[in-house]
Parts: structure tokens; sequence; C-alpha cells
């Protein structure tokens, strides 16, 4: 029966022996594989505070089958936050509200954020600090703070373009701020722009020098525009490497290797003697 404990936790439930489900060697190690086992433990383990530490140590959502009393309880909490952020679901409303407590859940995964306190995701350093951890923690942010472009920014550092999917609309629309998240090698975030943005070709090309991927982000209409490619290829030669190959051809390449050849003699030393 131990080695049935050891490969599924749940088998717990089937010890015969009361002995084994009091054993706290026994039960920790049905914890550690599945959460769920803590409720077969015996009525004294589920009662003994240290040995519930223990089990949300091992494994940080086995808070949900622990007694509602020990869901309140600090220490226990943030044990269990600390091994898996997602646990801050099980714990009680007033620590879901505790800023040390959802700090430590969002520091171990910062999508535990949808589980805080309405307050708290209103937070902005506790909102800055899960969306370093994890950009996708932005669509659990209060909306006001996904127009703050410091936390939207360290969304897209942490979770690449899919996070900005989360950002204000009026972030979506400034061009000086979609032209610095592009110039922080933010390209694929023009698919996500604002549709005037996405229209605007002078836009496009201040980004496309920034960012080559940009071009394959660009509308048909506009990639069937040989004017506005070529004027792509000549702020940014490394572009053509992300146009459709079946635009491509050998015009293009030329125009993309004179590009890429200024500005590598751009970036060299003038004075090459030192």
């Amino acid at each position: 029966m131990l080695i049935a404990v050891q490969s599924n936790g749940l088998a717990l439930e089937h010890v015969s022996t009361e002995a084994l489900k009091a054993d706290r060697e026994v039960v920790l190690m049905a914890v550690k594989q599945s959460a769920a086992a803590l409720k077969y433990a015996s009525p004294a383990l589920l009662k003994d505070e240290s040995f519930v530490r223990m089990a949300v140590q091992a494994n940080g959502c086995a808070l949900e089958y622990a007694d509602i009393p020990f869901r309140d309880n600090i220490a226990i909490v943030q044990t269990a936050v600390k091994q898996c952020g997602h646990a801050l679901q099980f714990a009680s409303p007033v620590l879901r509200a505790d800023k040390e407590t959802v700090m430590a859940a969002v520091t171990q995964q910062g999508t535990a954020l949808s589980f805080a306190s309405e307050e708290l995701r209103a937070d902005h350093d506790l909102v800055l600090h899960a969306c370093k951890q994890n950009g996708g923690a932005l669509q659990f942010a209060a909306e006001n703070l996904c127009s703050n472009e410091a936390i939207v920014k360290a969304a897209v550092r942490a979770g690449d373009a899919a996070a900005f999917q989360h950002a204000a609309a009026t972030l979506k629309a400034d061009r000086r701020f979609m032209l610095e998240l592009v110039g922080q090698q933010n390209g694929p975030c023009v698919r996500l722009a604002a549709a005037e943005l996405k229209v605007d070709q002078q836009f496009l090309l201040e980004a496309v020098a920034l960012d080559g991927r940009v071009l394959q982000h660009c509308s048909a209409e506009l990639l069937a525009d040989r004017p506005f490619v070529e004027a792509a290829i000549r702020a940014n030669g490394a572009a053509f490497e992300h146009l459709d190959p079946r635009l491509q051809d050998l015009a293009l390449a030329r125009a993309a290797v004179t590009s890429l050849a200024e500005a590598l003699a751009k970036a060299s030393p003038k004075n090459s003697g030192g």
C-alpha cells in the first residue's frame, strides 16, 4: 500500500489501517503526490497545526482540504502560497486582503493576483510585482492600472506581446508609448495596436526601423503596397527576414543588404585606429 501511496496520493483513501492515516510520513508522502489526499488523514492530524503546516509546505494546494481555521492562519497560508501561489484562492477573505500574504503568493506565481481582494488588485506596487513575475497577471489588475505605463511594460517584458492584450485601449492608441514599447524589442505588440495606428504608414515605418518584426504584422493591403514595403526594408534591412517569402525578391534583398551595411557603418567606430 505504501508503494501505491508513493505513486498515487489518493490511494490513502483505501488504506485499511488507521495507523497509517495517522502516520505523518505516510500522509505527507500522499499529500506531496496529491493535495486532496489530506482529507483522508486522521482527524488528529487534521487538527494538528504543525502537521498541517508541513502538509501545505509539501503541496500548497493542500490548503483547500485544511480545516477552516487553518485557512485563516497567516503562518500556514503564507507557507502554502510560497509553495504554490494559487493556493491563495483557498485562504480566508481576510488573508486574501493581506498585502504581505498576497505579495508572497504573486512572488511565486504572478497570476495568483486573481485571488487577491479588489483593493489589492488596485495596489500599484503589488500589481507591478505580480506583472514582473508573470505578464498574464495584468488581466487581473484593476482597470486603472491597465493604463499604467510602467506596469504594462513590465507585463510585456515578462509575458511577451500576449500580455499586451490586457492593456488599456488608451495605451494601444498612444503613438509615443507604442514606439517606446516596440523600441524595447516588442515589435509583435503592433498587432494589438489601435486600428488607426495599424493603417498609419509613418508610424509603422518608424516601428519597423526599431524592430524588423513589425513588418510581418502589417496588413495585407500594406504588404501589397510596393513603395511601403521598399521603405520598410530601407528603414530596417532586418525586416526582410520577416517578410512573407512570397513577397521577397532580389531587389528587396539588395535593399536589405544596403540598409544593413549602412547600419553597420554607423555603428562602427569613426576612428578605427582608436
